[in-house]
C-alpha cells in the first residue's frame, strides 16, 4: 500500500508541474496534422470524387482560407471573455463535426459549406492558443517559447503531406477520415488535461483581461509593417504552390500521391529546421536586409521553378 501511495504521489507532482505548455504544443502538433492531411486530401478528393478542375480545387482552397482570416479578424472580440481552453475544446470538436458531414453529404456546394464551418472552428483554435502561449512572457523567453510552438506545429506539417498521399494513393476518402480521428484525438487530450492537470484547471487567463495592455503607446518596432508584408505576399506564393503542385505532379510529371507528399514533407521538414535554428539565433532581430534577402531569394527560387522539368530539380526548389 505504500508502495502504491508514494507512486500516487509522484505522479500528483508530475501533473502538478504540468503547465499550459504541456496542452498547447501536442495540440499544435496534432492539428497541424490534421490540416495538412486536409489540405493535401481535399486536392486529390475533389478530383477524384467530383472531378473538379485546378480552377475550383483552387477557389476551395481559397474560400477556405477567406473564411479562417475573416473569423479571426471579427469574430475573436466574441471569444475575449472564454478562456482559451474551452475554446480550444469546442474548436476541435467543430473541426471534426465539420469533417464528418462533409464525408457523409457530398456534393460541390457541401463541399464548401462544411470546409468553411471548418476553417471558422479553426480561427477558434490558433489565436486562443498563441495568446495564451505568449501570456505574461517578452524578450527572450517569448522568442523561446514561439519557436518551440512554431517547431511543434511544423513537425506537425511536416508529417502530414506524406500521410495524405499514402492515405490518398488507397482512397480519396482516407485523408478526411485520418483528420478526423487527429481531431478527435486532439480534443480528448485538451479535454483530459482540463479535467486533470490542476495547472490548467486553475488557469484563469482571458484575452480580455489583457485590453489594458493593448490601450498602451505602441512603441514596437516599424519592421512589423514590411513582415506583413513579406508575410502576405510569401503566404500568396505557398498557396499557389501546394495548391497547384500536386495537381502539375500527377498529371505532367507523372509521379504518384505518395511521392508528392514525401516532397511536401521535405519541403515542412526544412521550414522545421529553419524555425529551430533560428530560435536561438539574434543576429537577424529588428535587421529589415534579413526580410528583403528572403524575398528576393524567393524570386529567384521561383523565376527557375517555372523552367523546372524534372522531379528532382522541383523537390529541390520546393524545400528552398
Amino acid at each position: 500500500m505504500q508502495y502504491f501511495h508514494q507512486r500516487r504521489t509522484r505522479a500528483q507532482v508530475v501533473l502538478s508541474g504540468l503547465g499550459k505548455t504541456a496542452v498547447i504544443y501536442p495540440s499544435a502538433f496534432l492539428v497541424a496534422v490534421g490540416e495538412g492531411m486536409l489540405g493535401l486530401g481535399l486536392i486529390y478528393f475533389m478530383r477524384e470524387i467530383y472531378g473538379a478542375p485546378p480552377s475550383l480545387i483552387g477557389l476551395l482552397a481559397g474560400s477556405g482560407t477567406l473564411v479562417y482570416v475573416l473569423s479571426c479578424l471579427f469574430l475573436r472580440p466574441l471569444s475575449d471573455s472564454i478562456r482559451p481552453r474551452f475554446l480550444m475544446i469546442g474548436a476541435t470538436a467543430g473541426m471534426a463535426i465539420s469533417l464528418v458531414l462533409l464525408y457523409l453529404f457530398r456534393s460541390i456546394p457541401l463541399t464548401f459549406i462544411f470546409l468553411a464551418l471548418n476553417k471558422l472552428s479553426v480561427s477558434f483554435f490558433w489565436p486562443p492558443a498563441m495568446g495564451w502561449l505568449s501570456q505574461n512572457i517578452e524578450g527572450k523567453v517569448l522568442n523561446k517559447t514561439m519557436s518551440r510552438f512554431n517547431l511543434s506545429w511544423s513537425l506537425g506539417l511536416v508529417a502530414s503531406p506524406a500521410l495524405a498521399g499514402l492515405l490518398s494513393e488507397r482512397s480519396p476518402l482516407l485523408p478526411i477520415l485520418g483528420t478526423v480521428l487527429v481531431c478527435c484525438c486532439c480534443l480528448l487530450l485538451i479535454t483530459g488535461a482540463a479535467l486533470a492537470l490542476p495547472g490548467i484547471r486553475k488557469d484563469t487567463h482571458r484575452e480580455k483581461q489583457n485590453n489594458s495592455e493593448v490601450q498602451k503607446p505602441d512603441q514596437s518596432t516599424s519592421l512589423r509593417f514590411t513582415a506583413w508584408t513579406g508575410l502576405f505576399t510569401s503566404f500568396i506564393v505557398v498557396g499557389v504552390i501546394v495548391t497547384i503542385f500536386p495537381q502539375f505532379a500527377q498529371d505532367n510529371l507523372n509521379i504518384s500521391k505518395s511521392l508528392v507528399g514525401n516532397i511536401l514533407s521535405v519541403r515542412m521538414f526544412s521550414r522545421a529546421v529553419g524555425f529551430f535554428i533560428l530560435g536561438r539565433l539574434s543576429f537577424w532581430h529588428f535587421k529589415g536586409r534579413y526580410q528583403l534577402v528572403s524575398l528576393g531569394v524567393l524570386v529567384v527560387l521561383l523565376s527557375v521553378m517555372t523552367q523546372a522539368q524534372s522531379v528532382p530539380l522541383f523537390a529541390l526548389l520546393i524545400t528552398l
